[in-house]
């Protein structure tokens, strides 16, 4: 949220009363143009390729499932190490990634994800920055 510029608060009133979350966000600029990938648009029956990284096996397995089942090409791995082989190699056009990662700093991978943008179809964002 705050990699946004937003912020998010919880309150309880203890025990047993609920909890309140409120959060803001900042007005939403006009969205820049995203140039044009160079990667070529997919040919009829290609597989798109989609890279997903977490290191929780059971959630890795289930990603793979879920982007085997309706046609795209998962590579998946849960060593941040491996990213840059995978960019390589397999070129994803789309990148599912945890943040909060042992070892390894989500927001730089990111980075370097979005520094070979070349790849991918649009412009990586995070979801969420890590609890600090």
């Amino acid at each position: 949220m705050e990699a946004h510029g937003g912020r998010i608060r919880a309150e309880s009133a203890g025990e047993d009363r609920g909890l309140r979350v409120t959060f803001t966000l900042p007005v939403a600029e006009e969205p820049a143009p995203v140039p044009a990938p160079d990667a070529p648009p997919p040919r009829a029956g290609e597989k798109i390729p989609v890279l997903a990284v977490d290191d929780d096996p059971n959630a890795l397995c289930l990603l793979r499932d879920a982007l085997a089942a309706p046609g795209y090409a998962p590579a998946v791995t849960g060593d941040p190490e491996e990213i840059p082989d995978l960019v390589e190699a397999k070129r994803p056009r789309l990148a599912l990634l945890d943040l909060v990662l042992p070892g390894a700093d989500g927001i730089a991978l990111m980075q370097t994800l979005v520094a070979v943008r070349r790849y991918f179809g649009q412009r990586l964002c995070p979801r969420d920055e890590p609890e600090r």
